[in-house]
């Protein structure tokens, strides 16, 4: 991994925090293409979590649950978004109480945000 090669240096950073050698999701300023928001709430979740996303221009976006092995869970959107707010939900009815991991990716990068479950 080299400092000029962006997709390692974020790929490195995801296995860091999905193995757990991290504590928490990257920062902010670390948000791909035009994505200015990604945020998530409440947290810890108890029925269901509300996702907001904020985008300066039309994005394709994908945000996908996985859990802190890795395993994909579930998908919570996958396509376009025009430009502005945008608030998803998931209600994770059959996951176990844990840990997971929320992340979105478009075609200028992801960004990973954690979740606990109740």
């Amino acid at each position: 991994m080299t400092a000029t090669d962006g997709y390692s240096v974020r790929a490195a950073r995801y296995a860091k925090f999905v193995f757990g050698t991290t504590t928490s999701a990257e920062p902010e300023s670390t948000l791909p293409g035009h994505i200015t928001r990604f945020e998530t709430y409440p947290n810890p979740v108890v029925s269901s979590v509300t996702v907001d996303v904020e985008l300066a221009t039309s994005e394709i976006v994908r945000i996908d649950v996985f859990d802190v092995a890795g395993r994909w869970m579930n998908r919570i959107h996958d396509g376009p978004l025009p430009p502005g707010k945008h608030r998803l939900e998931w209600s994770p009815q059959d996951a176990a109480p844990g840990t997971y991991l929320l992340r979105l990716s478009s075609k200028h990068g992801s960004a990973t945000k954690r979740l606990v479950l109740k």
